[in-house]
């Protein structure tokens, strides 16, 4: 979302007319069209899930305080499956590589 308090309101401003005009085109085919006929035949919100209701807005300004970084390593290590320098097959089960799968296009399975 944008970042001053004027485009944050007037994005909220649409976005609650964009929501009273799915109110009332709900409500004009389900009363109005055919005399009522329709009555019921289309919900603004189905099976009366939260993601259908109108969004809380918070258009104030906030701000993150700065946390310092308790970890002690410089930066996290991360080996790539494929990368691998040693491994161990079992009776059961023998390590193969899979190309084309994973975040380096190669998964170890």
């Amino acid at each position: 979302m944008t970042e001053n308090v004027e485009g944050k309101e007037k994005l909220t401003n649409q976005e609650e007319e964009a929501y009273q005009g799915i109110i009332s085109l709900t409500e004009t085919y389900n009363q109005n069209i055919s005399i009522g006929k329709w009555s019921g035949m289309m919900s603004m919100n189905p099976r009366n899930l939260l993601v259908f209701s109108m969004p809380v807005f918070h258009v104030e300004e906030k701000t993150t305080p700065k946390v310092k970084s308790k970890s002690k390593l410089p930066e996290a290590i991360a080996i790539q499956a494929k990368n691998y320098s040693n491994l161990k097959n079992s009776a059961n089960h023998e390590w193969k590589t899979v190309e084309a799968l994973g975040y380096s296009d190669t998964a170890i399975t």
